[in-house]
């Protein structure tokens, strides 16, 4: 694992460029390459044996959260055939011709858009880069890479260091092998695109560095042991301030499979993008996703009146859906995941919309009997059943969520002063979180006093 220095990334011996950022109406700070994983993730073989994954041709990366692909490399002038694929099933095509720096994006200004309609590129997903096409796909040449599973949280401040927080998996869903994790020096990439894009008006010194790492397994807040910390030192108040910024700071991580060279990255995860048509003119989008689930976080003990008979899991489908398969699973092989098969969507707004009802008490977590879900993260995934047009049936994934189920009641607060016989009135009380209070992910929860008078 290294991190790369973003927008000064080299390839074959030159300065690659990287493509330019959708513009919004508001300038972001983009804390960049804050997590450049290379020899992380092992990227599945390409399904058509003829094109080369990791890319061989060009240099070509993919932005999943806004369904862009910038193929860079290939020969000026030339055309390209880009698709997406997903469990073998092409589901979004692309033509077009290279600039004279052979240079062709899709779903960006500047570039083409995908044909018909925009899909949603999720982790998982091959993108082929075609510049041969022939009949017999084992005749076709160019290359492949897979849109790997990782993601990076909002920058956040800890003292003063910069800190990112993110997840990296392989496709059944561990920690991935590959090469350790090493000293990052983001003056050339975060500090730089920091002072670039919200004036800062000084970065820090060459001296100053980062530092990427897994964080130790926890069988509570890192089961798997997927989690990562990226910390950086050093910065001044007003690159930190800027890149912690809410509204328009950014954090990346930039990936690549182990089998490419070291400094090679295939996949930009972008934090808070908004996936969908890049351009006014391009298509609108072509989705197949779990969208909302209802909340998991009730006590059945504590809240009979308020907690509902039933969990809703809805999303959206694709007009060539036929029918959806629900998942619904906490990660321990030892308890049956809960589903539900054969949901058929009905009508909406650009394609389809499905839900299915899930009665609570099959959710409750039966330690004995090893049944319903365990508290913590519940992973809820779907199957679309899709006839393409013109095309054969076929089972293809979708874009999951993943929701915290907690149904232990917190303890009680702390309350200055205790419990006893007071001669005065009234009495000030304050109540303060227990000292072993945390949230979800294990981490102290923030004191939050509460003060009042009590007669």
């Amino acid at each position: 694992m290294s991190v790369a220095q973003h927008g000064a990334r080299r390839t074959r011996g030159r300065a690659r460029r990287e493509p330019l950022r959708r513009r919004t109406s508001r300038r972001r700070t983009t804390l960049a390459a804050v997590a450049a994983v290379t020899g992380l993730l092992a990227g599945a073989p390409s399904a058509l044996a003829a094109l080369s994954n990791p890319p061989a041709t060009g240099a070509p990366i993919v932005f999943p959260m806004r369904d862009f692909v910038a193929a860079e490399g290939y020969a000026p002038n030339s055309p390209l055939t880009i698709r997406v694929v997903r469990d073998g099933v092409p589901i979004a095509t692309a033509h077009g011709t290279t600039d004279a720096d052979g240079l062709l994006e899709v779903n960006h200004p500047g570039g083409v858009c995908w044909e018909g309609s925009t899909p949603n590129v999720i982790a998982g997903d091959e993108l082929q880069i075609v510049t041969k096409e022939a009949e017999d796909p084992a005749l076709e040449e160019g290359d492949a890479l897979e849109s790997l599973n990782v993601t990076a949280k909002a920058a956040e401040l800890e003292g003063t260091d910069i800190v990112v927080h993110g997840t990296a998996q392989d496709d059944a869903g561990q920690p991935p092998s590959g090469r350790p994790p090493r000293a990052a020096h983001p003056q050339q990439g975060a500090a730089r695109h920091v002072a670039r894009e919200a004036g800062a008006s000084a970065i820090s010194g060459p001296g100053e560095h980062g530092t990427l790492a897994y964080d130790p397994v926890d069988p509570v807040t890192n089961p798997r042991g997927i989690n990562w910390t990226a910390r950086y030192k050093g910065f001044d108040a007003a690159v930190r301030a800027a890149a912690t910024d809410p509204a328009n700071a950014q954090s990346r991580i930039m990936a690549g499979p182990p089998t490419a060279p070291a400094g090679i990255f295939t996949r930009t995860w972008e934090h808070n993008e908004v996936n969908g048509p890049g351009m006014p003119e391009c298509p609108p989008a072509r989705d197949y996703s779990v969208t909302s689930v209802s909340k998991l976080n009730y006590d059945g003990v504590a809240n009979p009146l308020t907690r509902p008979a039933n969990i809703v899991v809805s999303g959206i489908a694709a007009a060539d859906t036929d029918s959806v398969d629900l998942t619904l699973g906490d990660g321990d092989p030892g308890t049956p995941d809960i589903t539900r098969t054969g949901i058929v969507p009905t009508a909406g707004t650009g394609g389809k919309v499905w839900s299915a009802s899930i009665p609570v008490g099959e959710t409750n977590f039966d330690p004995l009997a090893q049944t319903g879900l365990a508290d913590g993260d519940v992973n809820v995934s779907a199957s679309f059943n899709i006839t393409p047009a013109g095309g054969t049936p076929a089972t293809i994934p979708g874009q999951p969520m993943t929701v915290a189920k907690d149904t232990v009641r917190p303890p009680a607060p702390v309350a200055t002063p205790g419990e006893g016989s007071f001669k005065t009135s009234p009495v000030s009380v304050s109540l303060d979180p227990p000292p072993d209070d945390t949230d979800h992910d294990g981490d102290p929860l923030p004191a939050r006093r509460y003060a009042g008078r009590h007669r």
